[in-house]
Order: C-alpha cells, then structure tokens, then sequence
C-alpha cells in the first residue's frame, strides 16, 4: 500500500499531495480549475494534485504546516 505523502511550500502558497506510490513517473500537469492542478503519469493517471492559493481557498482559521511535511495512509 502507498502513502499519500503532503507538503505546504509558504512561498508559493501551495499544497502539494503526492499519491503516486515510489517509483512512478510524472508525464505532465493540467490546471482543471482555478488553483487546482493535476500531475499524470504516461498512463494518464493522477499521481499527484496542486492547491495553489491556498491561503485564499481554505476556511479562516485553518492552520498551514508551514516547513513541515504530512503523510497519511491511503
């Protein structure tokens, strides 16, 4: 089983959620709606997903982990 794996880049407001398990090779991205960005494979499946602008995007209140990377089971 692989891990999602989670990081916040604070420069480039950003979150990156990486579901590909090791290994896998990016081909090419696809900006699907405004701030939201989809990374494939060759195969054409979504190994990876972009939040940009996140400060803007998130409800109030919500905290950023800022120089910190998350990873969470799948």
């Amino acid at each position: 089983m692989s891990k999602a794996k989670t990081t916040y880049d604070p420069e480039a407001d950003a979150i990156s959620i990486r579901l590909a398990p090791i290994g896998a090779t990016y081909a090419e991205s696809e900006e699907v709606a405004p701030g939201v960005v989809l990374d494939y494979d060759a195969a054409g499946r979504v190994i990876g997903v972009e939040l940009l602008y996140v400060r803007e995007l998130l409800a109030a209140g919500v905290a950023l982990p800022v120089g910190e990377e998350a990873t969470a089971a799948e």
